[in-house]
């Protein structure tokens, strides 16, 4: 099985089970023996699997290494920054001088866009199962218009036979 390092390098992707990194089955007896756990204690965000480009884990790496927070990591988002260069621009304690970076994204996004925080706040996570949902909703009604007019064109010869 690969990891996420590995399919992000190899397929230019990382697959991420959202909300359930870690699969929690209760195997009760009755089901032992197949090997899968039962229906009932699946839980619904087990099913929710998002396709998550580079450019979004760069930015929950970034989120992780500087201890962001998601509204912080929004306000660098909609500032237009780097997540690569986020480490020069974070204090390590040698410079007095220089804010610590959660500070200092604040003040630019208080002074940009004239609030503190961005008005909806969405976790990188939540914008990834958002886009899931939306592609998956287009591609149905995508098949639901060929559907409509593979059906049209089927009538449409059995009135010329």
């Amino acid at each position: 099985m690969r990891t996420i390092h590995e399919n992000r390098k190899t397929a230019g992707v990382a697959v991420v089970v959202l909300a359930a990194m870690a699969i929690v089955a209760l195997v009760s007896p009755a089901s032992a023996s197949s090997g899968k756990p039962p229906d009932d204690c699946l839980l619904p965000a087990q099913e929710l699997i998002a396709v998550i480009s580079p450019e979004m884990q760069a930015w929950i790496d970034a989120r992780k290494r500087h201890r962001l927070s998601h509204a912080q990591v929004q306000m660098a988002r909609e500032l237009g920054m780097n997540p690569k260069k986020l480490g020069k621009l974070d204090n390590h304690d040698q410079e007095p001088w220089k804010a610590p970076l959660p500070i200092f994204i604040e003040e630019l996004y208080e002074k940009r866009f004239g609030r503190s925080r961005p008005e909806t706040v969405r976790s990188i996570e939540e914008l990834a199962r958002e886009r899931a949902r939306k592609k998956e909703t287009r591609r149905e009604a995508k098949e639901a218009r060929r559907a409509a007019l593979a059906g049209t064109a089927k009538a449409g010869s059995d009135l010329q036979s």
